[in-house]
């Protein structure tokens, strides 16, 4: 709708449909063999501009899915399993003037392929070794790519020896990965638990991590019509981080259980996104390196469930990301609440949930109200969205045998806090499940 203090909300109407299907297959205790396949479909449309001058866009995604994964045991310490996945998702989108002429027509096909094969085995008493390869391909193609089409590839060596002793466990595992844009990384991982008591578990761990820039953050090249360009950035390095974690988990009566996590990860070349002019006539929107960051936090979980009819789940999430310079960092919620109380009715052989999440004020780049930076006339404006809370229910019914149905509705109330929430408005939805033996 309208609005006289942002020309027009810009919330878009939406409207979404997904199939999803599953099968597996077992020969006695040897060879198992699971199948998933998916479909996704949503098409968005909305108003951006003043009553006077607006333009309507329309945008759509089209998205398949292909999991399979084959086990196969060749004795009773010892198995075999591949695994491949394919996606392939279509994007659309359109942009009209207000007298019907069409200014701008995208089309973007991406493409991610993976195989996978690990061996794993108990090579002596409470062990566990597992060897294993990767190969990722990632394709784009589209007029808003530098070039038209762009492709990367990616093949992983990693292993992992688990070993038990005293009430202690302990793991250690490497990750090689060679990227035939970026070269070769090595990512180690060390893990530790120890059961300090019959209801109190510690568990820490150290580790490595690489992330490459997507193929978008280097070679986007769109101009939007409104009179912005958003520019990928070739010259970006991958992200590099190292990482601690530690926690303990309590239960101090059966249906009760606690966890408290703490972590701290110091990342460099953390890629994000920022305004690299802003004078001339358009406003030129890219990606770029920050040398360091630090992000830090806390998470805390909560279950009760005195009876197996009624559970109720309460989390709450801290997180501190700042710069090297001790910048805050935006788009990065501090504070989050999740909760959650199920209750199974079993007269009716039914299951009613509700559930829901709660997220504190957060520093964002408002270039929604702050329209001007996109003339070259105001400066950069760094702003705060409001706390917001969304709501879903759901209720699960189990109609016969191995078929159950399940209806829902999420963002119950409504609550939209568009775009730096990317909250979807209500949405209904209802399924059934099937399950061959």
């Amino acid at each position: 709708g309208y609005s006289k203090t942002d020309n027009f909300s810009e919330v878009p109407d939406y409207d979404r449909r997904s199939l999803t299907l599953k099968a597996g297959y077992k020969a006695g205790t040897s060879f198992s063999l699971d199948l998933k396949g998916g479909y996704y479909n949503d098409d968005m449309g909305w108003l951006s501009g003043s009553p006077l001058t607006y333009v309507k866009d329309e945008s759509g995604n089209n998205k398949t899915d292909l999991t399979a994964t084959a086990k196969y045991f060749l004795s009773t310490e010892s198995f075999l399993q591949f695994s491949t996945a394919f996606s392939a998702n279509d994007h659309s989108l359109q942009e009209y003037a207000r007298s019907g002429f069409r200014s701008l027509n995208n089309l973007t096909k991406e493409k991610l392929q993976t195989y996978r094969l690990q061996w794993t085995t108990v090579p002596y008493t409470n062990s566990v070794l597992s060897l294993g390869t990767e190969y990722l391909k990632e394709s784009i193609v589209s007029d808003r790519i530098v070039d038209g089409s762009r492709q990367y590839e990616s093949s992983v060596l990693y292993g992992e020896n688990e070993w038990s002793v005293a009430g202690m466990t302990f793991s250690l595992g490497g990750r090689y990965s060679y990227n035939n844009v970026y070269g070769s990384f090595f990512s180690p991982k060390l893990s530790f638990m120890a059961n300090l008591a019959d209801n109190l578990t510690l568990r820490a761990s150290y580790g490595r991590g690489f992330r490459e820039p997507s193929l978008k953050e280097l070679f986007i090249m769109f101009a939007n019509s409104v009179g912005y360009v958003v520019e990928g950035e070739p010259g970006l390095k991958p992200e590099k981080s190292s990482g601690l974690t530690a926690g303990l988990e309590y239960t101090p009566v059966s249906s009760i259980w606690l966890r408290v996590n703490l972590y701290h990860n110091n990342i460099t070349n953390l890629i994000d996104y920022y305004i690299k002019t802003n004078s001339g006539e358009r406003l030129i929107l890219s990606y770029y390196n920050i040398s360091s960051a630090v992000t830090q936090g806390l998470d805390a979980d909560v279950t009760f469930a005195p009876s197996s009819s009624l559970q109720l789940k309460f989390g709450y999430s801290y997180t501190d990301a700042k710069s090297g310079d001790g910048t805050q960092l935006p788009f990065r919620v501090p504070h989050t609440i999740n909760f959650k109380a199920a209750v199974g009715i079993d007269a009716i052989d039914t299951r009613v949930s509700v559930f829901g999440h709660w997220y504190s004020n957060q520093k964002v780049l408002d270039d929604q109200t702050n329209k001007n930076i996109y003339t070259g006339t105001e400066a950069v404006v760094y702003s705060t969205q409001p706390a917001f809370a969304v709501l879903n229910a759901k209720v699960e019914k189990q109609l016969f045998g191995t078929v159950q149905a399940f209806v829902g509705i999420t963002n119950i109330t409504g609550k939209t806090m568009y775009p730096f929430g990317q909250v979807k408005p209500r949405e209904y939805y209802a399924g059934i499940n099937f399950l061959f033996q």
